[in-house]
């Protein structure tokens, strides 16, 4: 008799306490979906077709049309990879293509001086505090201004609004124009 009352005691215990457990849980699981509402419109519009033009010591190179979701690697994958004489190590695999880029794939032994004059710019939107500080009349702290600009503020839409940065002037401004991009 004892064991049969302590067997009720339990399940109606764990009955109980199982289904308020499930409620709680459901009701947090639809209060997080509330919060967070994706849409197929949005997940659309944020990947798009871009065009991207791959130069240099690749098989097939030319203009593709890929998405905006795409690397350097896959670029180099559609063009049907390095030819041989592809100097690889000046190439970033990783980095995120945008529309209208120029990929350049130098060849083994080609002049410093003309890759170098390939890559002069430096991205506001990707470079990190030490590349900013080769940029001239940038030091530490204007270039972690503009990196916590960008944190802030989310990537640099024009050239121009970089002049919203702490520490940059109408004259500093003009001193580094022709070495920024945006990309």
């Amino acid at each position: 008799m004892v064991l049969i009352v302590i067997g009720l005691a339990f399940i109606i215990y764990f009955a109980f306490f199982s289904k308020q457990d499930a409620g709680e849980y459901a009701l947090i699981q639809a209060e997080t979906m509330d919060e967070t509402q994706f849409t197929s419109d949005t997940l659309v519009t944020e990947i798009e077709k871009i065009f991207v033009d791959i130069k240099g010591a690749v098989k097939h190179p030319g203009v593709y049309e890929v998405t905006s979701e795409s690397r350097v690697i896959d670029i180099v994958r559609i063009a049907e990879g390095f030819t041989e004489k592809a100097d690889e190590n000046y190439v970033n695999l990783a980095q995120r293509v945008h529309d209208e880029m120029v990929i350049y794939v130098p060849e083994k032994g080609e002049s410093s001086d003309y890759i170098q004059e390939k890559s002069d710019k430096v991205s506001l939107n990707y470079a990190d505090v030490k590349r900013l500080m080769t940029l001239p009349g940038v030091g530490q702290v204007k270039a972690e201004a503009i990196v916590d600009y960008r944190n802030v503020n989310g990537p640099f839409g024009t050239l121009e609004e970089l002049l919203n940065v702490n520490g940059i002037g109408e004259k500093t401004f003009e001193q580094l124009k022709d070495y920024i991009t945006l990309y």
